[in-house]
């Protein structure tokens, strides 16, 4: 019996990330979900960063990627509990009264969002403009 040793010169190429995105409304999951910490005045501030990826005609062939970053503060009206409230539904966030939320599960949960470009006194050293969330939608 013969083995086939020979390695098939074909491999998948991952994808590219695309953060160029146009302003505009956009069908997308979330990718990523990540707990960052950034230094304040008042010290450390912990932040919940939910990463999207897009569905943008045109783009399949890349990964298009646009954050939205929260304070992590989950008392009611706070904006991380508004959003995670339209995402999880309000029985949802009924249920999670009280326990523990397991961030990981967000991952995959589908939504239509809105992009918009912040401008920024940097903007002459980069060649497209920052782009990030502006309204999250089931």
């Amino acid at each position: 019996m013969k083995i086939n040793t020979v390695r098939p010169l074909k491999v998948q190429m991952p994808k590219e990330h695309n953060y160029r995105i146009e302003e505009g409304k956009y069908r997308a999951h979330i990718h990523k979900v990540v707990r960052t910490s950034r230094q304040t005045g008042n010290g450390c501030m912990d932040n919940l960063r939910l990463v999207f990826e897009l569905n943008v005609p045109g783009r399949e062939k890349f990964l298009n990627l646009a954050k939205a970053e929260f304070p992590l503060n989950l008392e009611h009206g706070s904006d991380l509990r508004n959003v995670l409230t339209r995402l999880l539904g309000k029985q949802a966030m009924a249920e999670l009264s009280g326990g523990e939320i397991d961030f990981e599960k967000l991952v995959g949960i589908e939504a239509d969002v809105e992009i918009e470009h912040i401008i920024t006194k940097k903007r002459d050293n980069y060649d497209y403009p920052f782009v990030q969330v502006r309204d999250i939608q089931l």
